[in-house]
């Protein structure tokens, strides 16, 4: 298992299957894994990995799929999935397993960046001052936590025992 984070990925080739007891239409696009972002660098993993990201295809999913289908160049054909081949940023998150699976983790892979950027548009006047209004009413009405204590003095490290040590004649230990 591949830990969770940032790759550079190289879809190849897909399957067009079902999922769940509506049999969901999903497009499983296969990729390949060959390398881990860390501290801002790229990372070469030792062995490639392949793995794959699920794309679901029904009318509610179908906005968002059309767009990562774009973003990793889909040749359009369902039958025969091909893509551009270029690497692309792809995320690795870990879930829980549940029912039949409790107790293990899985991978759920996505891409990292696949939608249209978009400047921040905030709400209008009214939004912000209703958000004020149930932020303070919120505050208001919460109990106070009690100060955190000063932190405790700085008090030097122990000196290293020396090898040689007085006993006062009674024992070993030193107090």
């Amino acid at each position: 298992m591949l830990d969770a984070g940032l790759y550079s990925v190289v879809p190849y080739g897909g399957t067009l299957d079902t999922c769940g007891q509506k049999a969901s239409p999903l497009l499983r696009v296969h990729i390949q894994v060959n390398h881990y972002a860390q501290d801002e660098q790229w990372i070469p993993l030792d062995q490639p990995e392949q793995r794959e990201l699920r794309l679901f295809l029904t009318d509610g999913a179908w906005p968002y799929t059309e767009k990562k289908l774009r973003a990793l160049g889909f040749n359009g054909d369902f039958d025969e999935p091909r893509f551009a081949g270029e690497a692309i940023n792809a995320i690795c998150k870990h879930r829980a397993g549940k029912d039949e699976n409790a107790g293990k983790t899985f991978e759920d892979w996505d891409l990292a960046e696949w939608g249209e950027s978009r400047e921040a548009q905030p709400p209008d006047r009214e939004t912000v001052r209703l958000l004020e209004r149930k932020w303070k009413t919120a505050e208001a009405t919460d109990k106070k936590p009690a100060g955190q204590p000063a932190a405790p003095p700085r008090t030097p490290a122990p000196a290293a025992a020396s090898a040689t040590r007085e006993t006062n004649g009674a024992d070993d230990i030193p107090f």
